[in-house]
């Protein structure tokens, strides 16, 4: 008869370890995951301001970044509010801008799953002017927008009233390359959050990431998470 290799003892010992291992692994893991999405969300946005930013320059146009929010309804918000960007060209009006058309070769930009922007724990946010001597923060609550943007989305399913969609967060890059209408630095704050289907937020962070867009234009990271 042959003999067992592991008694009982030995094996409840090596389960009981594994257990303590997975206990302290698991939230360590989850936190990389975190860090990782934050990370290239950051750098995906600094990546799209610039080319925003460059294209203004380049073919002398008003080049605005848009980004929905609470605005949106309908199946537009259930698609992008909160979690997507994208580029296109307006004119100013004097007392706001004026959609031209999406930029060629250009679509939608989502945030990694678990970021979005635009949404705070308390509710819908807009993008605010930056304190100057301390970027991360915000100097009171002013509102870099007024009015909505009204986008044209060419009548497709996800519409918000046939052909537009009113989006209340942007940034817009002149000609020169500097942001129009804002001579300080935009604050720009990423969460973790979640969207659901009906593109409705839930389990936002009181914290956020910064990243600043100065008056030239020149976007700017900040690698820690701000309260």
């Amino acid at each position: 008869m042959k003999k067992s290799l592991f008694t009982i003892l030995e094996l409840l010992l090596v389960i009981s370890i594994a257990g303590v291992m997975l206990s302290v692994a698991v939230p360590a893991f989850s936190r990389m995951i975190k860090g990782s999405a934050s990370g290239i969300a950051v750098r995906e946005l600094m990546g799209k301001i610039n080319a925003a930013r460059s294209y203004a320059v380049a073919n002398g146009a008003y080049t605005a970044l848009v980004f929905p929010g609470t605005s949106t309804s309908g199946d537009f918000r259930e698609r992008f509010s909160y979690r997507a960007y994208r580029v296109c060209e307006v004119t100013p009006t004097g007392t706001g801008y004026n959609f031209l058309r999406w930029i060629p070769g250009e679509n939608w930009q989502y945030f990694p799953t678990g970021i979005i922007l635009g949404h705070s724990s308390s509710g819908a946010e807009s993008l605010v002017q930056a304190k100057n001597s301390d970027e991360k923060t915000k100097e009171n609550d002013i509102n870099i927008q007024s009015p909505n943007l009204s986008c044209n989305i060419g009548g497709r399913s996800y519409s918000e009233s046939g052909t537009t969609a009113n989006i209340d967060n942007y940034i817009v890059f002149r000609p020169d390359g500097m942001t129009d209408k804002f001579p300080n630095a935009i604050l720009l704050r990423l969460r973790d959050g979640k969207v659901d289907a009906a593109g409705n937020v839930s389990d936002v962070s009181s914290e956020y990431y910064p990243l600043v867009v100065r008056f030239n234009g020149k976007p700017k990271a900040f690698n820690e998470l701000v309260e």
